[in-house]
C-alpha cells in the first residue's frame, strides 16, 4: 500500500494537468501544475481556500459561482464522479476557462473530491472563431454571384443561394422542394450530367440549358460534385452553375470589334498577354519580375508568402528567400535558367518553408522580364518523408517474415508437444491446469506474431468456406468472458457462408471486441449483427459488385473524438497509453486483402459502429464441419508421409500422428520424400496423405516435391506446411496441386480437422 501510495504522489505532483483535493468544502491539497496555471507562487496561497473563492462572481452561463460550485461538488459525491467546465480566476484577475474532473474518494471519515483541471482556452477560442466563421459564411453564401445548389439523386431540389433568383426569376422558396427538371431547358442534359457525375465523382464547367419563369433559356456552366454518407452510399449532388449567355454574346461582339478596330486589337493583345502571364500555372505563386523588383503578381502568391498584393508590387523579390539561398537565386537569374529547382522561402511571419522556383525570360510591356512561378512543395517533402519511412518498413517487413517463420516453427513444437502432454494426463492431474496456461499463453504469442507479419508483409489471406456466425459468437464470448460487458449477437436467418481466412477474421473480431470492452470500462452491451446483403456497382467505394455478409459491431462508449476517426486506422495511432498502434492497422490491412471494406462512426457520446463488409458464397452457414470421423481401426489403415527439415518438427509430427492412430514416415527434404513415395507404391503400399513443409533450406521445398509426386501419382492428397503464412501458394494452395493446407503453429485440433476434410473426401 505504502508504494502505490508513493506512485500516486509522484504521479500527483507531475502531472502536466493541474490536480488538486477538495476536502470540506476547501482545497487542501495541489500540484505545482495548479500553481503555474492560476499565476501563484506556491501552493500554500490556495490551501484552504474554496472553489468560488477562486472563481468569478457569475460563471459564464450566468449563475452564481457559489452556488454552482457546491451543487458540482456534491454531484460528484452522489454519482462517484463528474466532469463540467468551469472559469476560474488568475492571481492577476484573469479569467481562464477549464474543464474540471471531480472524482470522490472516500476515506475512513470523510469523502475527498479528487480534482483535475485542462485548460480550454484554446478549444473555447476555436469554437468562438468557428461561430464567427459560419455567420461569416452564411453572409458569403447569401451574395454568391454564382448559384450554389443542393439537390437529391433523383433531382429534388434541396438548397438553392439567392442568387437563384436573378438567374430564374423565381424565388428560393419556390423552387426548394421541386424537381431540377422544372427549370432544365432539355431534360436530357440532366440525365447525361447524372450519369457523368456518378462516373467521375466530380464535374467540372460543364454547359447546360437552363430556363427561366418567361421561358427564356440561359446557357449555364455547371461545377457539380457527388456527396456520400458515412456509409459510403451516394446521397445527394452539391454544385454551383453561373449564367454565361452574356459572355458568348459579348464575347461574339468582342470578335466583330476586333476584326474592325485594330487599336482595340492591339490593346486587347496586350490585356490578354498580361493576363496570361499572371495567370498561367494558376496553382503556383507567380509574378513579373523585371529589375529585381516585382511588378505584378497572383493571389497565390500572396497566400504562400503572407503579404498582400500592395505590398508584394514593388517588393524586392530576393526578400521571399531565405538569405543563404540568394547567391544561389542570383546565379540562375544571370544565367537564364529555366528549370526548377529547390531553395528554402522566407514568409512575411518570418517562418521558412521549402520553395520550388521556376523562372522564364518574357516580354512584359515592351520591356525584358522575368516570370516567375513559386510553389510550396511543403506536402511533397512531407510525401517523400512518408514514402521513405514506408520502404523501412517494408524492410523491416521482410525480417519480420523470417523470423515469424522461425518463431512459428518454434512455437509448433510446443503446441505439439504441450498437446502430447495433455493426452498423457488426465484432466485432474496437478500438472494438467499448467499445460492449459502454457497453452493459452503461445495462443497469444501465435496472436502477435500473425499481427505484425500481416501488417509488416501484407498476409496474403488463405480463403476458405466456412460459418462467420458460429466463429465471431465464438471469439466474442471469449474475448468478452469475465467482463462486464455482455455481447448480444443478432444473426439474420439463412446467411450465405463468408470466403475469408478463420485466422485472420478471428483476429479482426477479436481486435473490435477488446477495443469494445475498452471503451465500457463500467460495462454495457455489445452489439453484433450479421446480414446478407449484394452490393451494386460504383455503391460502396472500393467494393466490386456481388454477395457480401454485412456486419455491424456497436458499443456503448462514450465514443471517438472526431479529430481521430481520420487516423483510427493509421498505423502506430493509438489513444491508449499502452497501446501499440498495430491492431486496427492490422484490422484494415486484413479487410482490404480479403476484398472487404470497413468504415466507423461515432456520433459523439453515442458509442462506436464498425460497418464491415466481407466477400460470400451462395451456400447457406451449415453448423457441421468436415472432422475425423471415422473409427480408431479405420484410421490405423491410413499410412502419412511427413517432410520437414526440422527434426523438432519431423518428430512432433510422427507421435502426434502415431496418437492419432497414423503410421508415420519422415524425410527431411524433397528427394528423400520422392523416393520415399516411390518406394511405397512399388510395395503397393501408398501413403493416404503427404504434408510438405514449403520451405526448406538448402534442399528441395515443398512444392517442386509435390510437382514431382503428382507426376507419379496424379492421386496423391497433399497437404502444405508452411510458416510463412503469407507465401502466394498458401493462400492459392490448390492452384499448385496441393489438397490443403496447415500454417504453422497449428494445434493437433488443427491439424486432425485438415486430415479429417482431406480423408473424408477421399
Amino acid at each position: 500500500m505504502r508504494k502505490d501510495e508513493t506512485k500516486y504522489r509522484v504521479f500527483f505532483e507531475n502531472s502536466a494537468d493541474a490536480m488538486l483535493i477538495i476536502k470540506n468544502g476547501e482545497f487542501v491539497d495541489c500540484n505545482s501544475a495548479a500553481v503555474t496555471m492560476l499565476n501563484y507562487d506556491e501552493k500554500e496561497q490556495l490551501i484552504n481556500m474554496p472553489p468560488f473563492m477562486l472563481s468569478p462572481e457569475f460563471q459564464s452561463d450566468g449563475r452564481s459561482s457559489f452556488d454552482k460550485a457546491v451543487e458540482m461538488m456534491q454531484m460528484a459525491r452522489d454519482k462517484g464522479s463528474h466532469r463540467f467546465e468551469w472559469d476560474h480566476l488568475r492571481k492577476n484577475g484573469s479569467i481562464i476557462p477549464v474543464e474540471v474532473s471531480l472524482t470522490a474518494i472516500e476515506s475512513e471519515d470523510d469523502v475527498q473530491l479528487h480534482t483535475v483541471w485542462r485548460d480550454i482556452s484554446k478549444r473555447k477560442w476555436a469554437e468562438k472563431n468557428l461561430l464567427e466563421s459560419k455567420e461569416k459564411y452564411k453572409k458569403i453564401f447569401d451574395h454568391l454571384q454564382e448559384v450554389y445548389y443542393e439537390t437529391s439523386l433523383n433531382g429534388t431540389i434541396l438548397e438553392f443561394s439567392s442568387s437563384i433568383e436573378s438567374l430564374t426569376h423565381y424565388t428560393r422558396k419556390e423552387l426548394i422542394g421541386k424537381s431540377i427538371l422544372d427549370i432544365y431547358a432539355d431534360t436530357k442534359e440532366r440525365d447525361d450530367l447524372l450519369k457523368l457525375v456518378l462516373e467521375k465523382e466530380r464535374v467540372k464547367d460543364h454547359k447546360i440549358h437552363l430556363k427561366d419563369k418567361t421561358g427564356l433559356q440561359h446557357l449555364c456552366l455547371i461545377t457539380v460534385m457527388l456527396v456520400r454518407d458515412s456509409q459510403d452510399i451516394p446521397v445527394k449532388l452539391i454544385g454551383s452553375l453561373r449564367d454565361i449567355s452574356e459572355i458568348e454574346r459579348t464575347q461574339e461582339l468582342l470578335r466583330i470589334q476586333i476584326k474592325e478596330y485594330e487599336t482595340s486589337q492591339r490593346l486587347l493583345k496586350e490585356s490578354e498577354e498580361r493576363f496570361k502571364v499572371l495567370n498561367e500555372a494558376s496553382f503556383g505563386g507567380v509574378f513579373i519580375y523585371v529589375k529585381g523588383l516585382i511588378m505584378d503578381c497572383n493571389q497565390r502568391l500572396t497566400d504562400i508568402t503572407g503579404f498582400s498584393h500592395d505590398e508584394l508590387v514593388g517588393f524586392d523579390g530576393l526578400k521571399l528567400i531565405a538569405p543563404d539561398f540568394h547567391d544561389l537565386v542570383k546565379k540562375y537569374i544571370k544565367k537564364s535558367y529555366d528549370q526548377q529547382y529547390e531553395v528554402v522561402g522566407a514568409r512575411k511571419d518570418g517562418s521558412v518553408y521549402p520553395l520550388a522556383i521556376r523562372g522564364k525570360k518574357v516580354t512584359y510591356k515592351g520591356h525584358e522580364a522575368r516570370l516567375v512561378e513559386f510553389r510550396d512543395i511543403t506536402e511533397r517533402k512531407r510525401v517523400e518523408a512518408e514514402h521513405q519511412k514506408l520502404e523501412k518498413l517494408e524492410s523491416l517487413g521482410t525480417l519480420a517474415g523470417g523470423i515469424a517463420h522461425d518463431f512459428n516453427n518454434i512455437l509448433t513444437g510446443l503446441y505439439g508437444n504441450v498437446a502430447l502432454a495433455k493426452m498423457k494426463l488426465a484432466s485432474d492431474h496437478p500438472g494438467f491446469r499448467f499445460l492449459e496456461v502454457a497453452e493459452k499463453s503461445m495462443g497469444k504469442a501465435t496472436f502477435l506474431t500473425n499481427q505484425l507479419l500481416t501488417f509488416a508483409k501484407g498476409g496474403a489471406p488463405v480463403m476458405e468456406s466456412l460459418s462467420l456466425g458460429d466463429l465471431v459468437e465464438d471469439v466474442v464470448n471469449f474475448n468478452l468472458s469475465g467482463s462486464n460487458v455482455k455481447p448480444v449477437i443478432s444473426l439474420a436467418d439463412n446467411l450465405w457462408m463468408a470466403k475469408v481466412d478463420q485466422g485472420q477474421i478471428k483476429q479482426v473480431f477479436a481486435t473490435l471486441t477488446t477495443n469494445a470492452r475498452q471503451a465500457m470500462p463500467d460495462g454495457g452491451h455489445l452489439y453484433v449483427t450479421m446480414e446478407n446483403t449484394e452490393v451494386a456497382v460504383n455503391v460502396i467505394r472500393g467494393l466490386d459488385r456481388g454477395k457480401y455478409l454485412r456486419i455491424t459491431v456497436t458499443d456503448e462508449g462514450t465514443g471517438i473524438a472526431p479529430e481521430h476517426l481520420d487516423r483510427l486506422f493509421d498505423l502506430y495511432f493509438t489513444t491508449k497509453q499502452t497501446g501499440s498502434g498495430l491492431g486496427l492497422a492490422t484490422t484494415y490491412s486484413i479487410i482490404n486483402k480479403h476484398k472487404g471494406h470497413i468504415s466507423v462512426t461515432s456520433p459523439p457520446g453515442e458509442g462506436t459502429t464498425f460497418t464491415l463488409y466481407l466477400p460470400a458464397t451462395a451456400l447457406t452457414e451449415t453448423s457441421s464441419r468436415q472432422s475425423l470421423a471415422t473409427s480408431s481401426s479405420l484410421q490405423q489403415t491410413f499410412r502419412v508421409l511427413v517432410m520437414d527439415d526440422e527434426e523438432m518438427i519431423r518428430s512432433l509430427l510422427r507421435d502426434l500422428l502415431k496418437e492419432l492412430g497414423f503410421a508415420v514416415e519422415t524425410a527431411a527434404e524433397g528427394r528423400q520424400a520422392i523416393e520415399l513415395y516411390r518406394q511405397a507404391m512399388d510395395n503397393r503400399e501408398s501413403f493416404a496423405v503427404v504434408i510438405l513443409d514449403l520451405t526448406i533450406p538448402g534442399g528441395m521445398g515443398g512444392q517442386k516435391t509435390a510437382k514431382e509426386i503428382l507426376q507419379m501419382d496424379p492421386e496423391a492428397k497433399i497437404i502444405v506446411s508452411s510458416g510463412y503464412a503469407d507465401d502466394p501458394v498458401m493462400a492459392s494452395y490448390a492452384d499448385y496441386g496441393f489438397k490443403g493446407v496447415a500454417s504453422k503453429p497449428y494445434s493437433p485440433r488443427k491439424l486432425s480437422d485438415v486430415l479429417g476434410q482431406i480423408l473424408g473426401n477421399s
